[in-house]
């Protein structure tokens, strides 16, 4: 596949990641009884609007190849909270799962220079090169 394939796959996924973001941080702002079962600790209930509000801006901030570095940070760390929240019921958390990977792997597809092995960087096992030697 070409780069600007690749890149347009990125996109793609991160289009689709974003919808679902912005959708259920909606929901969360716009009925958020609904949104929440009887079980959970009272401090997400009560802030259960932030957290709406954050899933929208960290999803929109998936979109301009400008704040992607930034976008994917407060993404991944959503992700990593959804899925702590679901194993301390114990839930299953499978799904948060794969759309954290699946945010990785889009951003991966669109900016491979943001991974620290990405297209012209030496892998993490290799000696970064250093001053030439005289």
């Amino acid at each position: 596949m070409s780069k600007q394939t690749t890149a347009w796959v990125g996109t793609g996924l991160h289009l689709l990641i974003a919808a679902l973001m912005v959708f259920s941080g909606a929901a969360k702002l716009v009925s958020p009884d609904t949104m929440v079962a009887e079980d959970v600790a009272p401090g997400i209930k009560q802030h259960l609007s932030v957290i709406g509000i954050g899933e929208i801006i960290s999803g929109l901030l998936l979109l301009p190849a400008e704040l992607l570095p930034i976008g994917m940070l407060l993404t991944s760390s959503f992700w990593g909270g959804a899925i702590l929240a679901h194993m301390q019921k114990p839930e299953p958390y499978v799904a948060q799962s794969v759309l954290l990977v699946l945010t990785w792997l889009g951003g991966a597809l669109r900016r491979p220079d943001l991974l620290p092995f990405g297209a012209d960087k030496p892998l993490p096992t290799e000696p970064f090169p250093g001053p030439p030697r005289e």
